[in-house]
């Protein structure tokens, strides 16, 4: 693997094949998170759904200082860590809707670091997208399984409680009340 140089611009001859490849995940992400989240998340569904995603710009933070970049993040970039800060501070979250919130927090971490990426950085820049979308995937398939558990372990309850309920009435039978308490003959 070489290091690309100044006049490629970070486009090494994998570069299109990674590109191909990332954007395959995310169709994927994207079609599984649909799937998995239309009746559920339903804070999320504004951000997550409408149209195409909106593709993230090569947007740099200067300060006053001659053009160096500043540390803090991107006004809008921040504003989505805070919300995502103040919905996990929610109670009783659903795990799919925590699994959102996680996806938000790095969707939101990912884009600072994009924003902070030279446009020359392609190969990071894939990378990191790749490395994102792979992580969500893996949040979205861990809360479907704790979802599935969890309603499965209310079936369960439900289902032993009917069960008991039947054994206790199959148990009793139907008598008068004057046979049960008389001779006990029936």
């Amino acid at each position: 693997h070489t290091l690309p140089t100044e006049n490629s611009e970070g486009v090494t001859p994998d570069t299109p094949k990674l590109l191909k490849l990332a954007e395959q995940c995310l169709e994927r992400v994207k079609s599984i998170a649909a799937a998995l989240g239309k009746a559920q998340v339903k804070p999320a569904a504004k951000e997550q759904g409408g149209g195409p995603a909106p593709l993230p710009r090569h947007r740099r933070v200067c300060s006053d200082e001659g053009g160096k970049l500043s540390p803090f993040l991107p006004p809008e970039i921040f504003q989505k860590l805070q919300i995502a800060e103040a919905q996990s501070a929610r109670k009783e979250l659903t795990p799919l809707e925590e699994a959102s919130l996680q996806n938000q927090k790095l969707k939101a971490a990912y884009e600072a670091r994009v924003a902070r990426l030279n446009p020359s950085q392609a190969v990071q820049k894939t990378s990191l997208t790749l490395s994102l979308q792979r992580q969500m995937m893996e949040n979205l398939v861990i809360a479907k399984a704790r979802e599935e558990t969890v309603s499965f372990g209310i079936a369960l309850r439900a289902g032993s409680s009917r069960a008991s309920a039947l054994s206790w009435v199959s148990l009793t039978p139907c008598r008068p009340l004057g046979s049960q308490l008389g001779d006990g003959g029936g």
